[in-house]
């Protein structure tokens, strides 16, 4: 099992090596961080603010070299020798962005479980806040990421703190204890962003410096994640058979696309974020937040692509169709979708109970009448309801299972939307975002 601690440092030139208490096990270092590191054997992330001297990159890159570690320039904020200026959502978009690239993103079926851990012990100033709340979001990301897998595959998420270290007479008869929290805020299984905010996301993105192909995969693959994920939670299951999804494959990949194109301007081991000075001024401003840039929107959206990801993934694993404009058998519809909602549901859930009593009363109204091989009009089956104006408040209550949307192949068993009706049912699942 891999692991990676991460913690924003800041000035260690007079730091010592003092006794860090962890797990029943005592070792000396500069950092309770890697004093964990070493105990639990974890890969060490070091945020290195901007302002840092070179003296003490440099004690840093010494009391760090015995183990597995990567420090990585990030941003400042305050004053310094300029106005160091960015806000904090942008910094949590900073901490997030890099977080993903050591979260082994699952290709395939069988997932990586890793372990993760922040180190607060620094105190909460701006940096270490926009961290932990960064922390957040790549907590829920992995529990959208991983709907449907048991608890004990999923990676796990941990806090630590050490308690403040005092005057050197202390350590004679004291070791500073190092506490472990297990790290869980609540994930809500609904959409991150709706098809409303959508339109303030895509002006945001048009302002970092991605490539057109990733700017239009990004439009169209968050349009495909609204849409999809309303039609799972909100239990409209035949619009998946509409409108198709992305696979989990290429929402992966364009996840990865999307950091790639950014690693230019968001820092690395050596250079913090690519940044302009205005001299005049006195200010210093990094790229990657500067335009019109909405970054709680922006992070809403990495939250938005897990958890495409995570119901992408569970329709793949039940054989829902990708290509879009399919049939399916009635019963098929129940069966497979009662399976998702229990994993997604983790148990007993109303969705379940709603679906099969509209699959119940199809089966009803097909049941006795002569089996004919072709596609007839839901009106001419249900003729009392089946010709009603169909009304948002009646598509939740019955599935989106309204007859007069539906077409029916009786000798088979299926059902369909109208294709005429495809434009109609694509605004009805925006109105439910």
């Amino acid at each position: 099992m891999a692991g990676y601690i991460f913690v924003t440092v800041g000035s260690v030139s007079n730091f010592r090596e003092v006794p860090f208490s962890y797990q029943n096990k005592i070792l000396r270092r500069k950092l309770s961080a890697l004093a964990v590191a070493d105990i639990e054997r974890l890969h060490s992330v070091l945020f290195a603010p901007h302002t840092l001297s070179e003296k003490d990159i440099k004690i840093i890159t010494e009391i760090s070299k015995s183990q597995k570690c990567t420090i990585l320039r990030s941003p400042s904020f305050g004053i310094y020798d300029f106005h160091y200026e960015i806000r904090f959502q942008p910094l949590v978009f900073y901490y997030l962005y890099h977080f993903l690239q050591f979260y082994d993103l699952p290709v395939e079926q069988e997932l990586q479980s890793n372990k993760f851990y922040v180190d607060v012990s620094v105190g909460l100033n701006q940096l270490t806040f926009a961290m932990l709340e960064a922390f957040r979001f790549l907590r829920i990301f992995s529990e959208l990421l991983n709907l449907g897998i048991s608890q004990k595959k999923k990676p796990k998420f941990y806090m630590i703190y050490s308690e403040p270290v005092l005057g050197r007479n202390v350590e004679e008869w004291h070791n500073y204890r190092v506490y472990r929290e297990t790290f869980k805020p609540k994930a809500f299984l609904s959409l991150p962003i709706s098809w409303e905010d959508r339109k303030d996301l895509f002006i945001s993105v048009e302002s970092l410096p991605l490539t057109e192909e990733v700017k239009v995969k990004f439009r169209n693959i968050v349009e495909n994640a609204i849409l999809t994920i309303s039609a799972v939670i909100k239990n409209i299951p035949l619009a998946v058979y509409l409108l198709g999804y992305d696979s989990p494959r290429d929402i992966l990949n364009f996840i990865n696309s999307f950091i790639e194109d950014l690693k230019p301007i968001m820092g690395n081991e050596i250079e913090p974020p690519a940044f302009e000075i205005d001299t005049k001024e006195r200010k210093l401003g990094y790229l990657y937040s500067k335009g019109n840039i909405n970054f709680r929107l922006l992070n809403n959206s990495i939250l938005l692509l897990g958890f495409y990801f995570g119901i992408s993934k569970l329709l793949e694993r039940y054989g829902v169709p990708k290509e879009g404009n399919k049939d399916v058998s009635i019963r098929e519809l129940l069966k497979k979708f009662s399976e998702i909602y229990r994993l997604i549901y983790k148990g007993d859930n109303p969705s379940e109970v709603l679906l099969e009593k509209d699959v119940n009363r199809l089966d009803d109204l097909t049941r006795g009448r002569m089996p004919i091989n072709s596609w007839i009009g839901g009106e001419k089956i249900d003729k009392e309801h089946g010709r009603k104006t169909v009304g948002l408040r009646h598509f939740i209550a019955h599935s989106g299972l309204l007859t007069n949307l539906l077409e029916f192949n009786v000798q088979n068993g299926r059902i369909r939307y109208k294709p005429n009706k495809k434009d109609e049912i694509k605004q009805l699942l925006c109105s439910l975002s």
